[in-house]
């Protein structure tokens, strides 16, 4: 068995270092932005119009769920890095001379799984939920977002592929779970009018 996991983490690290290999000056950037919560104000109004459009006078509910699903997913992460204690690509010392770094700018300790990673995950599980996959718009945004997010992270040498991966199933779990929230939520309002 540890032979198995030792294979997976081998193949998760290479693949870590062909990704993480890849970069140039305008890919730096762009993952830095990518991994700035600010870079996507206008993203975040999207979703907000369309969930006003969906919700209208309500729309407080899923605004509330997604700050739930933000501080859920996060916590959650928080409580996997420090139950796993994987470090982080730029802090292990066999390839940390191999990491592409950003502005020597590495992160906590620990790396699985990425916070990031489940917190867009999250959401995206979430909004598409909500709406459907009819609405291509909202669909493609929320996957978009959170690859480009992700995809991100493993740029800047903060994660490895599998804290990627990781993170995606915490956040689509945190999604399901405050969405099955709202919806008893949402029943016991319609119950008032």
């Amino acid at each position: 068995m540890n032979n198995i996991i030792n294979n997976i983490l081998q193949i998760d690290t290479d693949l870590f270092l062909m990704l993480n290999g890849m970069h140039n000056d305008a890919s730096d950037l762009f993952a830095v932005a990518c991994s700035n919560r600010f870079f996507w104000i206008p993203f975040y109004f999207f979703l907000l119009r369309k969930l006003y459009q969906q919700f209208k006078s309500k729309v407080y509910v899923p605004i509330i769920s997604c700050v739930l699903l933000i501080v859920c997913s996060d916590q959650s992460s928080r409580l996997i890095k420090n139950s796993f204690e994987r470090l982080r690509p730029c802090h292990n010392n066999t390839i940390k001379n191999l990491v592409h770094l950003y502005n020597n700018d590495c992160g906590g300790n620990y790396g699985f799984v990425s916070s990031h990673a489940a917190n867009c995950a999250g959401i995206a599980t979430f909004i598409i939920l909500i709406f459907g996959y009819k609405n291509k718009a909202v669909f493609w945004s929320v996957i978009v977002y959170t690859f480009l997010v992700s995809y991100s992270r493993i740029m800047l040498g903060r994660h490895y592929p599998l804290d990627i991966i990781g993170g995606w199933l915490v956040g689509i779990l945190s999604g399901l779970i405050i969405l099955q929230i709202q919806k008893l939520w949402m029943s016991k309002l319609n119950g008032l009018y």
